[in-house]
């Protein structure tokens, strides 16, 4: 004969969402300034060069 398994209940609670208080908006920060002579523009720069000679 096989032991019998106890059975496994659980305990459930109606969902009751909280509500959370919200905080103040922080002030938004300054953009930084772009740098001068980023990667993006320096390889730009060099392809419209190269562009402009093989025309």
């Amino acid at each position: 004969m096989r032991k019998t398994v106890p059975s496994l209940s659980t305990r459930t609670e109606e969902f009751a969402p909280r509500e959370l208080p919200l905080e103040a908006p922080k002030t938004p920060q300054l953009p930084l300034p772009r740098p001068e002579n980023r990667t993006a523009d320096r390889i730009k720069d060099a392809l419209l060069r190269w562009l402009e000679e093989e025309m």
